[in-house]
């Protein structure tokens, strides 16, 4: 063999090596990208995908959004266990926010429920000086519990909510609940009753009537309001949108808020006692769980439905 043609087959030896050995890079490098572009993959938080058929922002998927983090979340570790629930939330220089604006009486509501729509609780933490929020919380069951801060900042203009969500893994034997569809929730002898559809296209009335021994439930106010309704999205538990349709004052909802809050009257928005109702738009077609809080007697409880939102 001659000269050129060792030059020309060493040549060719090379440019195979190199290629072999980008190959192999490339299916045997973790890709460490892809755990640090999406803010939604840190400690006590899982990362969710959104619906290829959104029509609208969804909240509550990731512990970061708008400049603001839900950071420093610790609670129970066991099933069956009750302890402190700690966390803060921090600004864009990373410190914690200590300055927050009242929406519905209250500076911050905390939603704490499990990945499979169960256990689902209403809270409101206190926070100290140093920005750290703490409440109470007992862990029903094991599981995987998103918790979701809905607060309104004191550092900018308007009243729209930032809805922030992390996760909290509890440990235990996991059995999973199921729920099917359903319209009608019974709670401490209470029959809440939820008429209309949820769609994706367009905003729709949600009506809902409490009653108890056949009549119309004494409704109270409760954190300004007659009722409170929050919009989960089963699989990735989005926080979606819900407007009250009537405002304590007796005005149409602004389309700010996330969690809706009912006519705050004697009568519910169609003047029927122990009725209230909103408007809904869900960023997509699925599967959604909602739970209506009510107070009657100075006690609340919490109605569950589960309902289905088509094309």
């Amino acid at each position: 063999m001659n000269a050129p043609s060792r030059l020309a087959l060493f040549a060719a030896g090379l440019v195979a090596v190199f290629v072999a050995a980008l190959l192999v890079g490339r299916y045997a490098v973790p890709d460490q990208h892809g755990r640090d572009a999406s803010p939604n993959q840190h400690d006590q938080s899982t990362a969710h995908g959104t619906h290829d058929d959104d029509h609208a922002a969804v909240a509550g998927t990731s512990r970061t959004a708008q400049g603001y983090a839900l950071t420093g979340l610790t609670g129970p570790v066991r099933a069956g266990d009750t302890a402190t629930l700690h966390f803060s939330i921090t600004g864009a220089d990373g410190k914690p926010l200590t300055d927050f604006r009242t929406a519905h009486e209250k500076q911050l509501h905390l939603i704490v429920v499990r990945a499979d729509g169960a256990h689902f609780a209403h809270l409101h933490p206190q926070r100290d000086g140093a920005g750290v929020w703490r409440t109470p919380w007992r862990a029903a069951a094991a599981g995987t519990y998103r918790v979701l801060a809905d607060f309104v900042p004191g550092d900018r203009d308007g009243d729209t909510p930032v809805v922030l969500g992390s996760d909290l893994q509890v440990g235990g034997d996991f059995a999973p609940v199921s729920a099917p569809p359903s319209r009608i929730s019974t709670v401490d002898g209470f029959t809440a009753t939820l008429t209309g559809d949820l769609s994706p296209d367009a905003a729709q009335t949600l009506t809902i009537r409490v009653a108890h021994d056949g009549h119309p439930a004494p409704l109270q106010p409760y954190l300004g309001a007659r009722g409170h309704l929050v919009a989960l999205r089963s699989g990735d538990l989005a926080y979606t949108h819900v407007h009250p349709l009537d405002t304590a004052e007796g005005n149409h909802g602004g389309q700010g808020g996330h969690e809706g809050h009912g006519d705050s009257g004697e009568h519910g928005a169609h003047g029927e006692s122990g009725t209230v109702a909103f408007h809904a738009q869900v960023p997509s077609s699925g599967r959604y769980l909602l739970y209506f809080d009510f107070q009657v007697d100075g006690v609340v409880r919490t109605a569950a439905f589960v309902v289905d939102a088509a094309h």
